[in-house]
């Protein structure tokens, strides 16, 4: 078995608490994985925006943004997964019916959050998704929506996501981080779907990739990716543990 990928979460895995990494201590591995032909991936639900920030030190870095509606590259955008129109319509009502939910809109283009949401919901919104527009209404919008990002009352989580799946219905998946976050995505598109087209694109086997990941997190993320990889990537990605 040979690494030729290399995958991680962010939030809990690949960043400390404050939201950072050590640049000086991961160009090492950087460098390591370059010299040897191996692919590094950031692997989020977060904005594609975002993730690239992270790495504007470390331009081979590749993306599975959005919880593997976008996947790309520094340079390019390879593939998105948007959800089905009528889907989109219907989430937006359902989050409209429900006074507790805050809500973002990730589309291709941009992270749409409304006018009425409180100043500390769009500061916590802007910080995962820079790319952000505030509108009057979601329904105005024009671009392809990958996914929605919701928040609410942390010891609600559950409640909510049994709420928002028989309200939304099929066609979804409704998945969370914890904390009060809920993500409202394609149910055939996930972090490990992102991962297989990325190993399927540069022709690398599922056994040659290893994943670093959050835990607790998805059933259906990363499912598809054995773990194997030497000591030394393995202590060196797991900043966030020093």
């Amino acid at each position: 078995m040979t690494i030729k990928l290399v995958a991680t979460d962010m939030d809990g895995t690949f960043l400390n608490d404050d939201k950072h990494f050590d640049k000086e201590r991961f160009q090492r591995v950087y460098d390591y994985m370059n010299q040897n032909d191996i692919r590094f991936v950031s692997a989020s639900g977060n904005q594609y925006y975002q993730l690239k920030s992270f790495f504007s030190d470390f331009p081979k870095t590749l993306f599975v943004a959005e919880n593997g509606a976008l996947i790309g590259s520094h340079e390019k955008i390879y593939q998105t997964d948007s959800l089905d129109k009528n889907i989109v319509k219907k989430t937006i009502d359902v989050i409209e019916s429900l006074p507790d939910v805050n809500a973002v809109m990730c589309g291709k283009k941009l992270a749409y959050i409304l006018n009425s949401s409180s100043p500390e919901f769009y500061r916590i919104s802007n910080f995962y998704f820079p790319e952000i527009q505030s509108v009057d209404r979601f329904e105005d919008v024009d671009d392809d929506v990958l996914k929605f990002s919701l928040g609410c009352p942390d010891d609600e989580t559950e409640f909510y996501m049994d709420k928002l799946a028989t309200m939304i219905g099929s066609g979804v998946s409704i998945v969370t981080s914890g904390h009060g976050d809920i993500d409202v995505i394609r149910a055939d598109v996930n972090k490990a779907t992102g991962l297989e087209y990325l190993s399927q694109k540069f022709n690398i086997k599922p056994e040659d990739c290893w994943q670093s990941q959050e835990a607790p997190s998805p059933a259906t993320t990363f499912q598809t990716i054995p773990s194997a990889v030497e000591d030394g990537i393995l202590r060196y990605l797991h900043f966030n543990q020093n």
